[in-house]
């Protein structure tokens, strides 16, 4: 009785890991055989397969020393799209990419007026049918991803009691949602989205284990990329980067210890210091852009460093990971506070006398939010977790 299953199982296998050689590179099918070392025959089932669903397509013919020149395969980039949408404080991020994060369509909802999370979730169902029906022909619609600032649950879709968010509390997103879309709809805190966006296409892909750290105005996130996934941990609550303990007798945090991180490197928390003196400066650009030429700013920059730098080292330290990349709030043009961490991780570190880690800002890009939800469905369709489409 588990022969079938098995069949079925190494045939999804199969179709998942030839697709995710095209992506790599652009091959034909005696090359797919020789790297899989499945037959032809196999190879040209497969291949038969993922052109008739509109997964792949044929891309002309390469170069051929004995005079017949191969056909080369490649994704069908172009009719293969994810859909997006990043809640935020105040507003709403929904668009369209195709599946390698180039930008089709995309739009801004503001949310800084809605009366409940209803009117939210018909604002979002509203602005998507409107890009899908202006953007949207014959393309293939593998998902929509949802990004919401934590804790959400990814097993029920619901997003749980983000700070500063009160009307998206114990709000089930995705059966709303669900309604009124089809397709795989897929519900992911903000990080998770952001650094599985740098994996995909950003400073993150070069790497295969990273750590990716989010400061916002009101705390420190993170997540562990191990082996080019998530480290989710054994109740997927791994990576609480904020909530490591800095300051033994340090400041209360509303997780109910002292001493946290984000109680020290979130934004609100660094402005806290100055914001008596300084009341004009609103943003981390601000205290950037004046840190120049004033001294006392300028160690703030180095305390925000500091902090930061802590606790990458304690993770560097514990997980030997590749690189850091660092996104949120504290991201800016400048270098100043990007040279003072990686400066301190790489002097502190045990590892420092043998190798250098590499510290990068994420990108900035308008569009980045937006794809950092598109990309949650990238990611589950070359892991194969889109088991219909593959």
């Amino acid at each position: 009785m588990r022969k079938p299953k098995n069949a079925r199982y190494m045939k999804h296998l199969n179709r998942r890991t030839v697709v995710n050689m095209i992506r790599e590179e652009s091959l034909s099918r005696a090359d797919l055989a020789r790297k899989t070392g499945l037959t032809r025959a196999a190879i040209t089932n497969i291949i038969d397969d993922l052109i008739d669903s509109g997964i792949i397509v044929e891309a002309g013919t390469q170069e051929s020393s004995n005079g017949r020149k191969p056909m080369s395969l490649k994704l069908n980039n172009s009719k293969l799209v994810c859909i997006g949408v990043s809640i935020r404080y105040g507003v709403c991020f929904v668009g369209i990419s195709d599946i390698e994060g180039k930008v089709i369509a995309q739009r801004d909802i503001d949310f800084s007026n809605l009366a409940d999370a209803d009117e939210g979730i018909a604002l979002i169902a509203a602005s998507l049918s409107a890009l899908m029906e202006d953007h949207i022909s014959d393309e293939r619609v593998l998902g929509i991803g949802i990004s919401s600032p934590g804790p959400v649950d990814i097993y029920t879709g619901r997003i749980l009691n983000p700070p500063n968010l009160p009307l998206w509390r114990n709000v089930p997103i995705v059966s709303s949602l669900k309604n009124s879309f089809d397709q795989t709809i897929i519900l992911e805190k903000d990080s998770v989205s952001s650094a599985l966006t740098s994996k995909n296409y950003g400073c993150g892909k070069d790497y295969k284990n990273f750590f990716y750290i989010e400061v916002v105005s009101d705390g420190v996130g993170s997540v562990i990329i191990m082996n080019h996934e998530v480290y989710r941990g054994n109740n997927g609550f791994a990576g609480e980067f904020g909530h490591l303990s800095i300051e033994l007798d340090g400041r209360p945090c509303i997780c109910g210890n002292r001493g946290c991180l984000e109680r020290y490197a979130s934004f609100n928390a660094i402005l806290d210091i100055v914001r008596e003196d300084y009341p004009q400066l609103q943003t981390w650009q601000d205290i950037i852009d004046n840190a120049q030429n004033d001294q006392r700013l300028s160690e703030l920059v180095r305390t925000e460093a500091r902090y930061l730098g802590i606790g990458i080292v304690s993770v560097m330290n514990l997980l030997d990971l590749d690189a850091v990349v660092i996104g949120g709030d504290v991201v800016t043009k400048s270098r100043m506070l990007l040279d003072e961490i990686s400066q301190y991780v790489n002097s502190t570190m045990l590892t420092r006398n043998s190798k250098q880690i590499p510290i990068y800002f994420a990108s900035q890009d308008h569009y980045y939010s937006f794809l950092s939800s598109a990309s949650l469905v990238s990611e589950r369709f070359f892991s194969g977790g889109l088991s219909d489409l593959l």
